[in-house]
């Protein structure tokens, strides 16, 4: 999904109040998309109240990545 249309559907929901569940997975492999953690940063900012998941294989997990997927505040 397109950066600005993930943030006019994030900003949405925020007006909404919404608190439910948001899931990140690409044909199960999430981490494939080389800038995940600005999603999930700027689902967390808009979204406190919200469960911030990924579904991954784990094939891509690393250190790395993994330090800046949870900076950025996924559950």
């Amino acid at each position: 999904m397109d950066f600005e249309l993930f943030k006019k559907v994030i900003k949405e929901l925020s007006n909404l109040k919404f608190k439910g569940r948001i899931a990140f997975h690409v044909n199960s492999e999430p981490l494939l998309i080389k800038n995940i953690e600005e999603f999930i940063g700027f689902a967390r900012t808009n979204l406190k109240d919200a469960w911030i998941q990924i579904l991954s294989n784990g094939k891509s997990l690393n250190p790395i990545n993994g330090k800046k997927i949870i900076d950025a505040g996924i559950n």
